[in-house]
């Protein structure tokens, strides 16, 4: 009996914490394929570093301090433009975005100073989420290489 119950708990618990993780599932593509087609979707491709990282530690619904992967935990980072693949940014202009960064909601939290490759959608303000194409630019120099022959070939 208590075997019984402890595998239904554990049971439970699996089910609960995978209903809840943050999943994205992505085509079996190339790496090609999936710049190209997170390029033709996205309103601006920037190449962006993290000037300002606001909220970090505070629960949007109640303001009050919280770790960074709380429930309700949401961040404001103001971006810095260095360069354009595509959209109505230019050079050293800057945005923000705001992303809900709580536990399995995909949020991506931000440290002041990082350098990102980022794929805007027409959502204003942007959020940020591991689902997407975005990465550090330490992470994307093959993802650049794409994006400047795409440029090249004028955006297709």
């Amino acid at each position: 009996m208590i075997l019984l119950r402890v595998c239904l708990f554990a049971g439970l618990a699996a089910l609960s914490s995978s209903a809840l993780a943050c999943s994205c599932t992505k085509p079996a593509i190339t790496l090609e394929e999936e710049i190209g087609n997170a390029f033709r979707s996205a309103t601006a491709v920037v190449q962006v570093e993290a000037v300002k990282v606001k909220g970090n530690g505070i629960d949007a619904h109640t303001g009050k301090e919280t770790p960074t992967y709380f429930p309700g935990h949401v961040e404001h980072v103001i971006w810095r433009i260095s360069r354009v693949w595509k959209g109505p940014y230019e050079p050293s202009a800057t945005f923000e975005t705001i992303t809900e960064t709580q536990c399995c909601t995909c949020g991506r939290a931000i440290k002041l100073g990082e350098v990102y490759l980022l794929y805007l959608g027409s959502r204003s303000p942007p959020a940020l989420s591991f689902c997407s194409s975005d990465k550090r630019l330490e992470d994307a120099a093959p993802d650049v290489a794409i994006l400047n022959e795409i440029v090249r070939r004028g955006g297709t």
